[in-house]
């Protein structure tokens, strides 16, 4: 009987533990969850990198860590077989002196751009305003003027007056002396990716023709669209333009024009996005209306292959913050803004850039090539700039310089287990996810040399999420892992 008993148990151990690691990968609840700390190999979490700015794995008397010294760091995540649809991370850490903490995914590989959360603002934890919080947003007042969130809305103060941190801002504008402009003008400009523009609308069509280049210098399809939208986020018209056929890195480019025409709008504020890969160049930006104002980042193209040599861009921002970055030798440069020269002398580095002149300045790139990224916006006309947004809250804004009363965000500041700290954010899967199932992010300090400060991280936890199975659809992800069948 204990032999019988044996050999049940023999079969019945390997076929009970492989039945639950089936169940785990099929995860019928909708939810899987993982966590590694930083000495440990994890199958879905790799270790941050650089070592030089990545530390080796200490003990201290609340766990192992790593102390992150420089910025940007990176960690890559592998995404489990089975397909789900967001995953929640989170950030175990340590921070005592530096000042913001941003984690986030990169969204555009060819052009490494990522799009940074905020994980810990030490500047808003800090801020000892007047406080009012409903649904998610917290409304701080330099001196107590409201008393609910809607009544401030309601009555909305100026503009001037108001910053924002994690928090798009979509309340109504309106200009009082616009005067719609009758005839179209061109924007002479190369702009690469990514981008999107704010307009103003009073009555009137909003239209753009831009000439759209496919460089082909990377591998892979490269999806192109025009994306109209009202101030608040509502899709009011999207354009597209099919693939070019040509999903090689042989350099031949296209040169296509697309058109929107969107009639009859209502007076206000409305975005309208340049929806490209690192591959598309947009250029000659054609429109009747008055201000094309681009949001806190252009990333200026080269003309090679364009232009027989490369030309100067001139652009206007009110940005006081700034960072320039250029991936190619050819294009270091000094650029200028207002009377201030700003040389760009490494490639594959971020130039940090504080504006002096008060105001929006008007500033020279001689030879483009160059990705600008601030905390204001950007014309390429002066009489095309204007400011429909309040201050974006930074780690250097000066909020009595500004005359700012009132700061609006959504930030809410990491949780304390035992002696670490838990931040976390939610992403879509399938924004975030290569075609490997891959998903890189970037751990940003900013100015950590500035201020001597490091931060320290423990662990690194992921929480998938999708739609629960039912019955019949366990059985269809049991049979589609079973090589026999079912």
């Amino acid at each position: 009987m204990t032999t019988r008993l044996l050999q049940l148990l023999i079969v019945a151990i390997p076929f009970g533990l492989f039945a639950w690691l089936l169940t785990v990968d099929i995860a019928p609840n909708g939810v899987y969850e993982t966590e590694a700390t930083v000495d440990q190999v994890s199958p879905f979490i790799d270790h941050l990198l650089p070592e030089a700015r990545v530390g080796g794995v200490e003990k201290g008397p609340d766990g192992v860590f790593v102390r992150v010294t420089d910025e940007p760091a990176y960690v890559s995540f592998h995404m489990p077989k089975t397909d789900f649809d967001q995953v929640e991370v989170s950030l175990v850490f340590q921070n005592d002196r530096q000042p913001l903490v941003e984690f986030g995914p990169q969204v555009d590989m060819y052009s490494d751009t990522y799009d940074l959360q905020p994980i810990q603002n030490k500047q808003m934890e800090s801020l000892g305003w007047t406080k009012i919080s409903e649904n998610g947003i917290t409304l701080f007042e330099r001196r107590p003027v409201f008393t609910t969130i809607s009544e401030f809305f309601d009555q909305l103060p100026p503009i001037s007056e108001l910053a924002t941190y994690d928090y798009d801002f979509n309340a109504p504008f309106s200009l009082g002396r616009y005067r719609p402009r009758t005839t179209p003008r061109t924007t002479p400009v190369s702009l690469r990716g990514y981008h999107k523009y704010f307009t103003y609308i009073k009555n009137e069509p909003l239209n753009l023709a831009v000439d759209v280049f496919d460089m082909n210098r990377t591998e892979g399809a490269d999806d192109i669209a025009v994306i109209v939208r009202r101030h608040d986020g509502t899709e009011i018209q999207t354009v597209s333009l099919q693939e070019d056929g040509n999903t090689t890195e042989n350099q031949l480019s296209t040169n296509r024009t697309l058109s929107v025409d969107v009639p009859d709008l209502e007076e206000g504020v409305y975005t309208v996005e340049l929806v490209g890969t690192s591959d598309i160049f947009w250029r000659n930006l054609t429109s009747t209306q008055q201000y094309m104002t681009f949001n806190s980042r252009v990333y200026l193209g080269d003309d090679v292959g364009y232009l027989p040599k490369p030309r100067a861009t001139t652009f206007y921002t009110d940005a006081k913050h700034l960072t320039l970055e250029t991936f190619h030798a050819d294009a270091l440069q000094t650029l200028q803004f207002g009377r201030q020269t700003v040389p760009v002398i490494h490639t594959h580095e971020k130039q940090r850039v504080t504006v002096v002149s008060a105001g929006v300045v008007e500033a020279v790139s001689p030879i483009g090539d160059i990705r600008v990224t601030g905390d204001g916006n950007v014309a390429f006309f002066a009489d095309a700039f204007f400011a429909p947004n309040p201050v974006h809250l930074s780690t250097q804004t000066d909020l009595d310089l500004l005359g700012v009363q009132y700061v609006l965000t959504r930030y809410q500041p990491p949780v304390q287990e035992g002696a670490w700290l838990v931040a976390k954010n939610t992403f879509d899967v399938s924004a975030i996810t290569d075609t490997r199932g891959h998903a890189k992010f970037a751990l940003s300090l900013p100015l950590v040399k500035a201020s001597q400060s490091e931060i320290r991280v423990h662990a690194i936890r992921l929480r998938f999420t999708k739609e629960p199975l039912d019955a019949s659809g366990f059985l269809r992800a049991l049979r589609d892992r079973l090589p026999f069948g079912l």
